[in-house]
């Protein structure tokens, strides 16, 4: 029995529909996650698949581990290589533009700050819903149509 969420075989992707474009609303999960990065990579690609998640600079990460690989070189190393062995490589065309890998980083890392950002965007489009309801149905709608109709 396969669960509702996961209807098709998601390791190889999200879908493209026939125009290249992605059917953001038929992915049923969050493309952001941790990937090697087998294209900025020095050694595997983690250290770069770790920096893409996060939204930093390659570097850092690597700094981070060759510091750790001086002070504790029999875990980290191996552990290196295990993780990058069993993390799968980063799919060529993951997101379709700059802007959704940037929304789901975010989604990703500040749920709470994306929840509250759509939050007042969705109160200040009721906001101007119900100014848009209360000038239609009131009666000066219909009156400033008629001016509108007689050319005035």
């Amino acid at each position: 029995m396969s669960c509702r969420w996961h209807h098709r075989d998601d390791r190889h992707g999200p879908r493209q529909s026939g125009s290249g474009r992605r059917d953001f609303l038929e992915r049923p999960y969050n493309p952001h996650r941790i990937y090697r990065d087998p294209a900025n990579r020095k050694i595997m690609g983690l250290c770069a698949g770790v920096a893409a998640y996060f939204g930093i600079d390659p570097l850092l990460p690597r700094l981070a581990l060759v510091a750790a690989a001086f002070f504790f070189p029999f875990p980290v190393i191996p552990a290196y290589f295990i993780i990058a062995l069993f993390l799968p490589k980063r799919p060529p065309r993951l997101y379709a533009s700059p802007e959704e890998e940037t929304i789901w980083r975010e989604v990703t890392l500040a749920p709470d700050r994306s929840f509250y950002a759509l939050k007042l965007k969705f109160r200040d489009l009721e906001a101007r819903l119900v100014r848009l309801e209360s000038d239609v149905v009131s009666g000066d709608a219909e009156l400033r149509r008629k001016f509108r109709d007689l050319g005035v």
